[in-house]
């Protein structure tokens, strides 16, 4: 599974390969596509919302190894709040 970044705008287009690097480093991209498609994240079963996408990263971000530094974070969650309301229908104009 991928995204397609052409479905993005600018700004979200140029976040993508931070985002595919990170977030594929220690499992497929499949698991953060059904978080984005559902709202709901595969392993536990938490909300995938913007509040849930905040909390989602942080605690990505503070695992051993995770290579994610608090500048990586805010555009992560810029580009899965994006993501996730295309997912939801929203435009991302």
């Amino acid at each position: 599974m991928e995204l397609v970044p052409d479905q993005f705008q600018p700004e979200d287009r140029a976040r993508y390969p931070l985002f595919k690097q990170k977030c594929t480093k220690c499992h497929a991209m499949s698991r953060p596509i059904a978080a984005l498609r559902t709202g709901i994240t595969p392993v536990t079963g938490g909300r995938f919302d913007e509040d849930g996408i905040k909390k989602y990263v942080v605690k990505m971000m503070r695992k051993p190894k995770s290579g994610i530094a608090k500048e990586d974070a805010k555009e992560l969650i810029l580009f899965l709040r994006a993501a996730r309301g295309i997912a939801e229908g929203k435009s991302s104009e």
